[in-house]
């Protein structure tokens, strides 16, 4: 393989020049050479390299547990990894908390803007289309009904659902 110039290399990992150059900075590349002129020039291993980084970016790990990860390559590597994992699942535990909430503030705004929810089948579509499971929509459904039950009330009338269901699913979401 003949050596890639930052251009060359950044263009082949998809990567930005400076998003290189900052990698450089941060110590996890290091140029095979510079040329007569002063330019750096990557060979193969950087090129593995830079596609391990990226891999590792792509996947939401901290530049500074790639240093550490690439300078150990043993079973600290291995806890660092699973301890991203373990924090990218309670980052989603929480982020999956806030579109509970942000559906909850969006019913409640709705109420006052008459026909934005059509009916029932039109708001569960909605809450599908943001990911919601059947789970999630009945803790959205018990957060909703513990924290403002009167507006829970007002929304789920606002489907124009028959009084029986409203008081359904108000009992359901009672149940926790």
């Amino acid at each position: 393989m003949n050596l890639l110039t930052i251009r060359q290399l950044a263009a082949l990992a998809g990567i930005t020049r400076a998003g290189l150059l900052y990698y450089e900075t941060e110590g996890l590349l290091v140029p095979a050479r510079r040329s007569a002129s002063g330019y750096r020039l990557y060979g193969e291993k950087e090129v593995q390299l830079v596609q391990t980084i990226r891999a590792f970016r792509d996947a939401g790990v901290p530049v500074s547990t790639i240093k550490d990860i690439l300078k150990n390559q043993s079973s600290v590597s291995v806890q660092l990894l699973e301890q991203r994992l373990f924090d990218l699942n309670s980052e989603m535990r929480n982020l999956k908390e806030q579109q509970i909430l942000l559906a909850r503030l969006l019913a409640q705004a709705t109420l006052g803007e008459p026909g934005k929810v059509k009916n029932k089948d039109a708001w569960v579509a909605l809450m599908r289309a943001a990911g919601l499971s059947d789970d999630d929509m009945k803790r959205w459904h018990a957060a909703f009904e513990a924290s403002a039950p009167d507006a829970h009330k007002k929304f789920l009338e606002s489907l124009k659902l028959p009084l029986k269901e409203v008081e359904a699913i108000r009992a359901w979401a009672k149940q926790g």
